[in-house]
């Protein structure tokens, strides 16, 4: 039986890894350059990714759930981990060593991202048009839907108007929430090493090296 400076350290090991990396994508291009730009921002175990409302479509998923957003910000991670108010060793270490179902959160932000999240590092990603579309198209793919055609809301989410939504793929290790986020962020031509991106602060220590910090905390 685990002593209780062990348990601890196992449940921080399962923390930082199920807290959320990918084939690296052309080179991103320069502010200047970019049609667009994203928000990588880091929760701590957890990052997520805040998108314009102008650079969503009007059919996007989740979007008419959310009426009042100038943001969208999405996350990925275990279906039953990532939801929970008490986390427990028992999920941590399902979640991280046993293939589960993900969900994705999409969470609203009205006003600016920083405002939003002001205990968050954050860091500001240029994207050229393709790129955006490529990233659309990742995270449109990750939403399970329904008989219509709709994405299926399973749970409140975690922070203001926010909900859980089921989605495909299966959460294990490395496969964390990062390393979805971590390819998401390739998709849309953002270079990131995945065996750099299994913790936030290894896919935050990246991401920088290809925009801007806006925020650090």
């Amino acid at each position: 039986m685990l002593n209780i400076p062990l348990r601890r350290l196992v449940l921080a090991g399962v923390l930082l890894a199920a807290g959320c990396a990918l084939p690296a994508g052309p080179n991103a291009p320069s502010m200047h350059e970019a049609a667009t730009s994203i928000h990588l921002v880091n929760h701590g175990w957890h990052t997520g990714i805040a998108i314009a409302r102008a650079d969503l479509p009007d059919d996007f998923p989740a979007l008419a759930d959310f009426p009042r957003a100038d943001h969208l910000e999405f996350g990925w991670g275990d279906a039953e981990y990532y939801p929970a108010a008490d986390l427990t060793l028992r999920q941590g270490t399902r979640a991280l060593f046993r293939p589960t179902p993900s969900v994705l959160h999409v969470a609203a932000i009205e006003g600016e991202v920083v405002a939003a999240f002001a205990s968050s590092t954050i860091v500001r990603l240029p994207l050229s048009a393709d790129g955006r579309e490529r990233l659309l198209d990742f995270i449109r793919a990750e939403f399970q839907r329904d008989a219509g055609g709709r994405p299926i809301a399973v749970a409140p989410g975690l922070y203001g108007a926010s909900r859980f939504y089921r989605a495909n793929g299966e959460f294990y290790f490395p496969r964390t929430c990062n390393w979805w986020t971590a390819q998401a962020l390739a998709a849309g031509g953002v270079p990131i090493e995945p065996a750099r991106a299994v913790t936030a602060r290894g896919l935050l220590v990246q991401a920088a090296r290809h925009g801007e910090v806006v925020q650090r905390r």
